[in-house]
């Protein structure tokens, strides 16, 4: 929101030479980056990706697993998102076609980077586990343990020079 607040000001007049490359800037159909799209197309393309990144986000095959994208405060936070992705259109019809172009391919990459995630080729490819993996059983304390062990490690090697 800060980013489409600075850009708003660009537009406005604080920088008039990125302001007119703005204007005299056109993509497909849009022929003039600092005003809205005419045709409503970016506001409601934003909405379907950002409601399309929720899903996929706190969807059935989460990250966190299952049982926390069953969870009520994920559900909450879930329909609250995909609430805003319906409405968004509207918030988004009367920014200029530039911040809308740059919330439109910026959740494009976000929805195709967590559908990599998603994916057990593309998790061994950088060096992530599968998805399916059950993360290991920790006793009370253990990380707690493991981090003070760790750091007289680090010291002691730091005292030896």
């Amino acid at each position: 929101m800060y980013f489409a607040m600075d850009l708003r000001k660009i537009i406005e007049g604080s920088d008039p030479a990125l302001a007119q490359q703005l204007v005299e800037s056109s993509f497909f159909w849009i022929t003039d980056l600092s005003e809205p799209d005419p045709f409503y197309a970016l506001p409601i393309a934003t909405g379907a990706l950002l409601y399309l990144n929720v899903e996929t986000a706190v969807g059935k095959k989460s990250l966190s697993g299952e049982t926390s994208s069953q969870s009520n405060m994920a559900k909450l936070l879930k329909d609250a998102f995909q609430t805003l992705a319906i409405f968004m259109p509207c918030f988004m019809a009367q920014q200029p076609s530039g911040i809308q172009l740059y919330l439109a391919t910026s959740m494009v990459f976000t929805l195709l980077q967590s559908n990599a995630m998603r994916n057990d080729i593309v998790r061994q490819a950088v060096g992530l586990p599968p998805i399916s993996t059950k993360p290991k059983e920790m006793k009370s304390g253990e990380h707690y343990q493991d981090f003070v062990k760790k750091m007289k490690e680090r010291q002691a090697e730091k005292a030896k020079g």
